[in-house]
């Protein structure tokens, strides 16, 4: 049997080549760019769910605070908290204005910092108000 002394047989590869992980890198950061972005905006939908649910949720208690005492004066989100609703949190949670026939609730996501989520409700009946900061879409 004759050899050629220039045929060789293909040689075994112990690693990557450059080409090979300059691909993989552009994937990957084509990937991020893509999921980051979108993970961020889910952050922001949760905290302005949770601003619209919170200030929902205390609307039970300011009417029956007016069922307990024929007006909305007087009543405060402390009081709203230790008579009707525990969960209701009085850090986030105000009342803006509380008159004899309505009343407007206001709820701050970030408490007294800025660029949250803030919702209103003027009641009873009334609709919910949601405007936003930085961080709240």
């Amino acid at each position: 049997m004759i050899t050629s002394p220039n045929l060789h047989p293909l040689r075994r590869h112990d690693g990557f080549t450059l080409v090979e992980l300059l691909i993989v890198l552009v994937i990957v950061a084509v990937l991020l760019a893509l999921a980051v972005p979108a993970f961020l905006l889910l952050g922001q939908r949760a905290q302005r769910s949770e601003t619209a649910a919170s200030l929902r949720a205390a609307i039970p208690a300011a009417e029956a605070w007016h069922s307990d005492h024929d007006t909305y004066v007087g009543m405060t989100a402390a009081l709203l908290a230790a008579d009707y609703d525990s969960g209701i949190n009085t850090s986030k949670l105000s009342v803006a204005s509380a008159s004899q026939t309505g009343y407007t609730l206001f709820y701050d996501s970030n408490g007294a910092l800025p660029d949250g989520c803030t919702a209103t409700f003027v009641g009873p009946a009334g609709t919910t108000s949601i405007t936003h900061g930085g961080d709240c879409p």
